[in-house]
């Protein structure tokens, strides 16, 4: 350009500096949806101690890339990445494991989404409140960050669903992991925030985690990089724990998506879920239509969940030992997925009825006294926790020899993972052994017990209902 046009461009846009100002919302997303894959986080308790884990296989990431996914969250106990939170290298059980996981997911084009799965809390102690300090957390992302930095593929989530923490105080705690990702090399990649009150659209939208929008990005001067995490669930009380959905989120989502306009932020929708059946396809398609229709301000999801979870589990979306898929799956989340070629943009489905006017959420869910306002909301959660991500250590190491291999097909995984929680799951309550098996006896390993359930309470001969949480009774 000669130096005399320069000069006037200069003029012109002098002229012209008294008008506001918008910033273009840069991404380094496209739109992407997928499900987790479950089992790195299995024996993480809401209270941040941990269990047994056991990482699945990787067979079933080709498996949703087939169906369309693009995008899979990854959970993963902190203490199975780090032996003490005072490590200084990630020398925990699962890391290469897990590396494994991630690294099988960006190959296929498809991204990463690392999620740490403590609930702010490192046994007991909440981060940057009497817990381990923001130096030690700090630590955790920059060896993360550092490991992938080169990797554009993979998405940082800096915690699953944190609760009762000070706000403020939490805020500079993930201000202080987001510099140390950026510090690590990892300037690009989008980095998910996470609010109180198990990430519940309305501690969003009702401004509770208002310090949260405070976080700079020394990567991005529009913060464009740095998506609000949040999570739905679709029956009465949104906490996962039944098969019902009596809502479609929207008395939430249409809150939280006026939030998103007025602050020029995004949401991702890490975590939702359903019942495998039609009343809960209904309400979960009018949801997705929602969320795909505005993903100007929506980044993507991931619905919860496979990965380790057996085919019975309240909201498994494993597939079945044929190939097939949950009801859920097929009806209400397939047709929004974008596929690994997708672009900045992707063709909303044309099926599924558009929802914003929809009357069927009848029932308000109050999230945010039923999660986080009380100690029994936190019983509740934990116990639905437990049913999400525990498995017991005989489940898993039955489930463990039929994908000690990457390359363990997935009707194998499936049908150990079958093998290991067969059985018809019942009401909440201790059960009895019995002296022989029957149509009606659960074999050992299998769910006997646990609320919502209505199967039998009996034990094949030999093992016992053992209760495990409110929400799960297994044999053994």
């Amino acid at each position: 350009m000669k130096f005399s046009a320069l000069f006037s461009a200069l003029s012109l846009i002098a002229s012209v500096t008294a008008l506001p100002i918008t910033f273009n919302r840069r991404s380094a997303l496209p739109f992407v949806g997928g499900v987790n894959l479950a089992g790195c986080d299995f024996g993480m308790s809401t209270d941040g101690t941990s269990g047994t884990s056991y990482c699945p296989g990787t067979s079933q990431i080709s498996h949703f890339v087939d169906q369309g996914a693009n995008v899979f969250r990854l959970p993963v106990g902190w203490q199975y990445l780090m032996t003490s939170a005072s490590s200084t290298s990630l020398d925990g059980s699962q890391v290469s494991t897990f590396d494994t996981m991630l690294q099988a997911v960006t190959a296929t084009g498809a991204y990463a989404l690392i999620d740490i799965h403590n609930y702010a809390r490192w046994n007991g102690a909440i981060i940057g409140q009497g817990g381990p300090t923001d130096a030690q957390f700090a630590k955790l992302w920059s060896l993360l960050a550092t490991k992938y930095a080169s990797n554009d593929k993979v998405i940082f989530g800096l915690m699953n669903e944190p609760h009762d923490v000070d706000i403020n105080t939490w805020a500079t705690t993930c201000q202080t992991a987001v510099n140390a990702i950026r510090a690590a090399g990892a300037t690009t990649q989008t980095i998910l925030l996470p609010g109180n009150s198990w990430d519940t659209a309305s501690y969003w939208s009702g401004g509770n985690n208002a310090p949260m929008l405070d976080i700079t990005d020394p990567s991005s001067s529009d913060k464009s990089l740095l998506v609000l995490d949040v999570h739905k669930y679709f029956d009465s009380d949104g906490s996962g724990s039944s098969t019902t959905c009596t809502n479609n989120g929207l008395d939430l989502f249409t809150p939280l998506l006026t939030y998103l306009k007025t602050n020029n932020r995004k949401a991702f929708v890490s975590e939702f879920g359903g019942g495998n059946n039609d009343g809960c396809v209904s309400y979960v398609s009018e949801f997705l239509t929602y969320i795909t229709a505005n993903e100007d301000y929506f980044a993507g999801f991931t619905a919860w969940s496979a990965g380790a979870f057996a085919t019975d589990y309240t909201l498994s979306l494993t597939p079945n030992s044929d190939g097939s898929d949950q009801t859920l799956f097929t009806g209400a989340i397939k047709p929004y997925l974008p596929g690994v070629s997708s672009s900045t943009s992707t063709t909303k489905a044309s099926t599924s009825a558009a929802a914003t006017t929809s009357t069927k959420a009848a029932t308000t869910v109050a999230t945010t006294s039923t999660k986080a306002a009380t100690t029994v909301a936190t019983t509740t959660k934990a116990s639905t926790t437990s049913t999400k991500a525990t498995v017991s250590s005989a489940v898993a190491s039955t489930v463990a020899a039929a994908t000690t291999s990457a390359g363990a097909s997935s009707s194998s995984i499936v049908a150990a993972v079958d093998l290991a929680t067969s059985g018809t799951a019942t009401s909440a309550g201790s059960c009895s052994s019995s002296s022989a098996a029957s149509t009606s006896t659960v074999t050992k390993w299998g769910q006997c017990g646990g609320a919502n359930w209505t199967g039998s309470t009996t034990c094949v001969s030999g093992s016992t209902c053992t209760y495990q949480n409110d929400w799960y009774s297994q044999c053994l």
